[in-house]
């Protein structure tokens, strides 16, 4: 079907880019295989990271949770080669670009009063509970200052492991924040996935290395940019992932 063809359209795409992006940065025998990345983030850096080491197999890689107000200091005293964050890097020593915009739909369990809906208002969630993982910073301080906003309240269940959240959220009763940073949707007749009619629950994420190491580490974030770029046309698939 018609949803069926762009989607392969655009996976042959990313294998293209990918491949010749992965032979831009194969490593001679005098380079050094090993990359440093860090974010606030843990779910996120886990998406970045797997990018890259599919790509570039050759590379062990190495993450870190740091904290968001410490990411300059990091790139500029080499304790990490590439930092991901929710805005640009401002210094005259450090190259920044834009890597992608997400968007956050609800995931609402078979049976919840909320099932039945096409799409909800931030006020047909106050009072909802919803299942979270620990770690998704950027998301989840926009969620908050949302809250206060509008003056709402969302029940949170944090859990703290992140293989034990992905394992909790096929069958919890709880609603779920799904983000397509992951463009993992989960395929269960279930849950079923609502997206909000607002436009200000999103988050943009950016790369930042330093300006001299960016020869080496341009291969490495534009394999990742081509990725989320592809992913981001699929929005208007979003919701039809069932006919793929």
């Amino acid at each position: 079907n018609e949803y069926g063809r762009v989607a392969l359209e655009h996976v042959n795409f990313i294998f293209d880019e990918v491949n010749k992006l992965k032979r831009i940065g194969v490593p001679s025998s005098s380079d050094t295989k090993h990359l440093k990345i860090a974010s606030s983030e843990d779910p996120s850096l886990r998406y970045f990271g797997a990018t890259i080491t599919g790509s570039f197999p050759a590379y062990s890689l190495e993450t870190a949770i740091i904290d968001d107000s410490d990411s300059l200091n990091y790139l500029l005293h080499d304790q990490a080669d590439i930092i991901f964050t929710d805005r640009p890097l401002k210094h005259k020593q450090i190259f920044t670009t834009y890597i992608c915009e997400t968007k956050t739909f609800i995931s609402v369990p078979l049976g919840h009063p909320l099932y039945e809906y096409d799409s909800l208002s931030w006020e047909n969630l106050n009072n909802q509970t919803f299942l979270i993982p620990n770690g998704l910073s950027y998301l989840f301080n926009k969620i908050s200052f949302i809250e206060k906003e509008k003056n709402l309240h969302i029940n949170k269940i944090v859990q703290r492991d992140f293989a034990l959240y992905r394992t909790m959220a096929s069958s919890t009763p709880h609603l779920l924040f799904i983000s397509t940073l992951n463009h993992i949707y989960p395929d269960d007749s279930n849950r079923k996935l609502i997206p909000l009619n607002t436009s200000d629950l999103y988050v943009q994420y950016y790369a930042s290395c330093t300006e001299r190491k960016l020869i080496k580490l341009l291969p490495f974030i534009t394999c990742i940019q081509h990725f989320y770029w592809s992913f981001e046309t699929f929005d208007s698939l979003f919701l039809n992932i069932e006919d793929y």
